[in-house]
């Protein structure tokens, strides 16, 4: 059950998350640390283009756990027949959004660490 529960359940949180990229942009981007932030952030590129490219592998992968959470819930009829591609939806997904969520923890200890905010949200 937790094999097709927590796909689900973790796919809607970046499907949602990626959503948010798109509809708070501004609110994402004021939490892009600036270029020289701790004497090495040289990230080529603007903050608008780190928030849409992020956005867009959480909208993807976000969806691909969770047609692989309700795939495995309700169970295949073809057995081992599949295309093999699908098979590896939930982990290349996974994968991806393990490994953005490391590169993208920079802006989040930059929004701790410098009193950034998020939109309208009172600094802690």
């Amino acid at each position: 059950m937790i094999d097709s529960t927590l796909p689900i359940l973790m796919g809607l949180v970046y499907l949602l998350g990626g959503i948010g990229h798109f509809a708070a942009a501004d609110s994402f981007q004021e939490i892009y640390p600036p270029m020289g932030t701790w004497g090495i952030w040289y990230l080529p590129g603007s903050a608008a283009f780190h928030v849409a490219w992020t956005g867009i592998i959480e909208l993807f992968c976000g969806a691909g756990l969770i047609f692989s959470g309700i795939r495995d819930a309700i169970g295949s009829e073809d057995g081992e027949e599949e295309n093999i591609l699908i098979n590896f939806i939930k982990p290349i997904c996974a994968s991806m959004l393990f490994l953005l969520t490391i590169l993208v923890t920079p802006a989040n200890i930059y929004m701790f660490t410098h009193g950034a905010v998020m939109g309208d949200m009172a600094p802690p």
